[in-house]
């Protein structure tokens, strides 16, 4: 039987990860698979191709949009027999304290109330902060 032989490559390979450039010399090795020799580093810091401060954080948005949404799902209405969601929510949310060690059911309102509740706050969130980011970096209209 002839002996098995492996040939090994070699290339160069360039990673732009941003700013910054990597620039590396690779090979195989028969043993331990990818190996990686003399690797240089190069910079480039004069230009920011992603905005560092992304988050924004400005609390504004998040306190304005909590209220767009507790405020109006406070409200009374006539589908719920005259209570609101929230109350609606928190009152199951007492009943299901009231039986502690058991949790709700799956087919207890408890859940419809809470996936409604939450979903409708998270969107509310979620548009309110796009809407005061996008109007304060001027994306609606000549006006900022």
């Amino acid at each position: 039987m002839a002996p098995m032989t492996t040939k090994v490559t070699r290339t160069t390979t360039t990673c732009a990860a941003g700013p910054a450039m990597r620039t590396a010399r690779v090979g195989l090795n028969k043993r331990n698979g990818l190996r990686q020799r003399g690797s240089t580093i190069r910079v480039n810091s004069q230009k920011d191709t992603f905005p560092r401060d992304w988050l924004k954080k400005d609390n504004f948005p998040l306190y304005v949009g909590f209220l767009a949404w507790t405020i109006p799902s406070s409200i009374p209405v006539g589908s719920f027999g005259g209570s609101s969601l929230f109350y609606r929510l928190n009152e199951s949310i007492a009943e299901g304290f009231a039986k502690f060690p058991t949790g709700p059911g799956v087919n207890d309102p408890f859940w419809v109330y809470m996936l409604t509740w939450h979903i409708g706050l998270f969107l509310t969130l979620t548009l309110a902060k796009i809407g005061y980011e996008g109007k304060k970096e001027g994306y609606f209209g000549d006006d900022a």
